[in-house]
């Protein structure tokens, strides 16, 4: 009995020192693989981090001061519609309404496109850097009611004393002058 244990035993160690080169081989691949995969993982450790890094620049550089100019230009327009208006980094609009925070799409259209002037006031602000362009308007308040028109035109002729506009409308209900 003893004599077929040892048996086994020998017959065990010889199958284990069999596969031993074998698993040799396999661990020689496999250590190599993950050489491979540790200098691939460092790569893009390092592509993220440069990517992070520029789209930190990218909000300091040109998505925060148009943010800025846009809270600059919708806050007389906060006051007149009653609406906190507030823009995220991917430049999507909300409103504060009742302590909640709404998509812009539950606007009136009036409303959205007088947002949509801010906005592109503050793109033009910041697209120009210190230079003033004239800007020309074609009828961009036909949405508004006649209680808004009158707050858009307030807002027109202050943003008037520092900007060259020139406005076209189509009915006499939209004359600001």
């Amino acid at each position: 009995r003893a004599i077929a244990v040892k048996r086994s035993e020998i017959s065990a160690a010889e199958s284990v020192y069999e596969t031993l080169s074998d698993n040799k081989n396999k661990l020689a691949t496999a250590e190599e693989n993950l050489k491979k995969y540790n200098e691939k993982r460092e790569i893009i450790v390092l592509a993220e981090n440069y990517l992070k890094a520029a789209d930190e620049k990218l909000q300091q550089k040109y998505v925060a001061p148009v943010k800025d100019a846009f809270v600059k230009y919708s806050l007389p327009l906060e006051r007149a519609l009653g609406e906190k208006i507030v823009m995220n980094k991917d430049f999507k609009m909300f409103f504060e309404s009742g302590g909640e925070i709404r998509d812009d799409k539950h606007l009136s259209s009036g409303q959205r496109c007088i947002l949509s002037l801010c906005f592109r006031l503050s793109l033009v602000e910041n697209a120009f850097g210190g230079e003033k362009p004239f800007l020309i308007m074609d009828d961009p308040f036909v949405n508004l009611d006649k209680e808004h028109i009158g707050k858009v035109t307030q807002f027109l002729k202050e943003i008037a004393k520092n900007e060259q506009i020139i406005y076209f409308c189509c009915h006499e209900s939209r004359k600001l002058l």
